[in-house]
């Protein structure tokens, strides 16, 4: 054998061969499922988002009033056994109002003519703050003394899990199993049979709380699930995306191929 041919023999071994693995493998009969599991959780970290807006002609006493109202709600939670450490300040704007001026008469311009000009009319001072708390009894009275103490804006209250790396690890869990006994009821109904899976693409994460505190009451909402299990119960199948009052529906999808075999 001349040293020409020894050189194509060696690259037909080094390089034929997976590529024919790889022809073969995409000949072998298979099935692209997804699967979709959720875990619902009970929320053991809350965080409610209030805030301040004020507005006066005078810079001073728009956020003279601001600062009282803020000092007054933080002192009415404090009451109800948050700490200090549990409510920081989120963000805090100063935001001029302008208004198209007529400079004979000191009214509003309605259109734009050359004895109009913008002016100041006054200022809108914003404080937004966040409570964190533990305990899910607690909103409604927070909520409540907030208001009352002079807080105008409840802009969201969102329900966490401190835990949810475990709940997405059991959640990705479900959603395999979801997915390959689904293979295996449209397998059966072939006539065949499900073997190894050869691929897997897993999804995204997502979270969805139902509640009348919620702002939306949805996280990224789902469409479908084919898993729903509490974290201490056992697994249910369903068709539906209504998720128990309450909890916290830790989502996780997969797609994953498998081969079919015949019976």
């Amino acid at each position: 054998m001349s040293r020409k041919s020894v050189k194509i023999g060696i690259c037909s071994l080094l390089i034929g061969c997976p590529f024919s693995q790889a022809w073969a493998a995409e000949e072998r009969p298979a099935i692209t499922v997804s699967g979709e599991a959720a875990v619902l959780v009970v929320p053991n970290k809350i965080l409610v988002h209030l805030g301040v807006e004020t507005w006066d002609k005078n810079l001073a006493t728009a956020k003279s009033r601001n600062d009282a109202a803020i000092n007054r709600a933080i002192s009415a939670i404090r009451q109800s056994g948050v700490v200090a450490s549990a409510i920081e300040t989120d963000s805090v704007e100063i935001t001029p109002d302008w208004m198209n001026m007529d400079k004979r008469n000191g009214r509003e311009c309605k259109d734009e003519r050359e004895y109009c000009e913008m002016v100041v009319r006054g200022y809108e001072v914003s404080n937004r703050f966040v409570v964190t708390l533990t305990e899910t009894k607690k909103i409604e009275e927070i909520v409540s003394k907030a208001l009352a103490a002079g807080v105008n804006h409840l802009y969201d209250v969102d329900f966490q899990t401190t835990d949810i790396k475990n709940y997405r690890e059991q959640a990705r869990e479900l959603a395999v199993r979801a997915a390959k006994e689904k293979a295996q009821k449209m397998a059966r109904a072939l006539g065949q049979s499900v073997g190894e899976a050869i691929q897997v693409n897993e999804g995204s994460f997502y979270s969805w709380y139902s509640s009348p505190w919620s702002s939306g009451s949805s996280r990224m909402r789902g469409t479908s699930q084919n898993v729903t299990q509490n974290a201490s119960g056992r697994g249910e199948e369903s068709g539906s995306d209504v998720v128990a009052l309450g909890k916290i529906a830790i989502r996780a999808t997969v797609n994953v191929v498998f081969v079919l075999k015949p019976n």
